[in-house]
């Protein structure tokens, strides 16, 4: 059962991976990002409304729940934030590979507060994630001309909020016994909340679109249904399969996935750094899955 759900999440992933990069070309502006992830949450606040409402009902959450769910959709809205800019400067594959750096972070995090054990060639695969990062930013540089501080530091926030995120799905599963629809009910609501005040309260950029256009909405809800389905369905896997299980595996799934995807939707060219960097990152999934 956990496998299964680990399907669901990879298609999740890669659905709302792609429709971001395709909707990422529209993109000028962090406000506009923000308005664009708004739009996401709210689809997500109301699938994730009809869920929990015809499966384990609404239920208060208080205290550490609240606390989980809080922190979870703060992480998760700066991850779609970070992500949904990245895709318009940066090659797809090499944000497939660098999203594996959340998988390390991740394992990290269950070893520290969960005391999950690490075994010393997990330890190695985490090492050559590092190595296959570099080696993809090497080949992100020649395709996209450039690699600026600022990108990096985009990067590096937008994955550790994805981390952390699924480090929240994996304590809410251990410490909270409530279904997996209550915990992405609150989340999605609370992101949706947050996104849309910073939205209000912040000096807003000239926007060049209007996210109220049938073709945003459109794709927006779409993106939210993959992203749902990513995140639920990992939520649900989390019950049966271990952090150092869960992620390795559905990173790597995704590389090979992701390559296909933009070699022959987006058209990336696949050159001796990329496949180079990517087998680095297909062996390290391996080797933490052991």
């Amino acid at each position: 059962m956990g496998y299964l759900f680990l399907t669901l999440a990879l298609v999740g992933g890669l659905g709302k991976g792609f429709l971001g990069k395709f909707i990422s070309n529209d993109v000028n502006n962090f406000s506009e990002c923000i308005a664009i992830n708004a739009l996401r949450m709210f689809f997500c606040s109301i699938i994730g409304t009809a869920f929990v409402l015809f499966t384990s009902g609404l239920q208060i959450v208080t205290g550490y729940a609240l606390f989980i769910s809080l922190l979870s959709a703060i992480s998760m809205s700066t991850f779609c934030v970070c992500w949904l800019y990245a895709y318009k400067t940066e090659a797809y594959m090499f944000l497939s590979v660098f999203t594996m750096l959340g998988t390390v972070i991740t394992c990290l995090l269950s070893r520290i507060f969960l005391r999950e054990t690490i075994k010393p060639l997990q330890w190695l695969g985490m090492v050559l994630v590092l190595v296959a990062i570099y080696i993809m930013s090497l080949y992100n540089k020649s395709i996209s001309g450039k690699f600026t501080l600022k990108g990096i530091a985009i990067l590096l926030i937008g994955c550790s909020g994805a981390a952390v995120a699924d480090f929240c799905q994996k304590l809410w599963v251990i410490n909270v016994k409530l279904d997996g629809t209550v915990f992405n009910f609150y989340m999605y609501l609370f992101s949706y909340l947050i996104l849309l005040l910073i939205l209000i309260i912040t000096p807003k950029a000239k926007q060049q679109i209007n996210i109220t256009n049938k073709k945003y909405v459109a794709i927006c809800f779409f993106i939210s249904a993959f992203l749902y389905m990513n995140s639920f369905s990992k939520t649900i896997a989390a019950v049966f399969l271990p952090s150092a299980q869960i992620y390795p595996v559905l990173q790597g799934a995704n590389i090979i996935c992701s390559a296909l995807l933009a070699r022959i939707l987006l058209k990336e060219k696949i050159t001796v750094k990329s496949v180079i960097g990517m087998v680095i990152a297909f062996v390290a999934i391996i080797i933490m899955k052991l």
